[in-house]
């Protein structure tokens, strides 16, 4: 099976997201919050108690605030980070046309400056969004697979479910 298709900047972008999550480095962020709201929530009683009603409703805000927009702002600075990265160092291999060719023995994508070439029982693993494939060839590097590009939403079902045969669980 080959399937030719264009990975974008966000697409890119979108699979930095993605492991980062699968990374588990958000864990330790929610903790952060987690501690972040408990002190705040004490701070803004204290200052309650003490008769600081102003300071009190301010540190309530404050606490509330950035424990609702912290993950989203998070989520910005790794995306800008991942935008600024490519723009210092280029995209050529990263975003542009690429082929997908499955076989029964190997996975090769194939980009404008290479070729990667991956046996079926050393694939990593296979994640699935709404709006992507991402076939995992190590733990730092994967096929990027945008759903959007295919006219046909059987393809992208196609390539997932051939991949699926294919992938060893670990």
């Amino acid at each position: 099976m080959e399937a030719k298709f264009t990975v974008t900047l966000e697409d890119y972008v979108a699979y930095n997201l993605h492991m980062h999550r699968k990374a588990g480095a958000g864990r330790v962020r929610v903790a952060i919050y987690v501690l972040y709201l408990l002190g705040g929530a004490f701070l803004t009683v204290a200052y309650a108690a003490d008769g600081q009603p102003g300071w009190a409703a301010f540190l309530a805000a404050l606490t509330v605030g950035f424990t609702v927009f912290a993950p989203a702002l998070s989520q910005w600075i790794i995306a800008r980070a991942v935008r600024r990265y490519v723009g210092k160092f280029g995209d050529t291999g990263i975003v542009g046309p690429f082929t997908l060719i499955l076989e029964d023995d190997t996975l090769t994508y194939v980009s404008e400056i290479q070729r990667v070439e991956t046996r079926w029982d050393k694939v990593v693993g296979l994640e699935e969004t709404a709006d992507y494939l991402f076939i995992l060839l190590t733990s730092a590097s994967g096929a990027i697979i945008p759903r959007r590009a295919f006219e046909q939403p059987e393809t992208s079902t196609a390539i997932r479910d051939f991949a699926r045969a294919k992938i060893r669980p670990r």
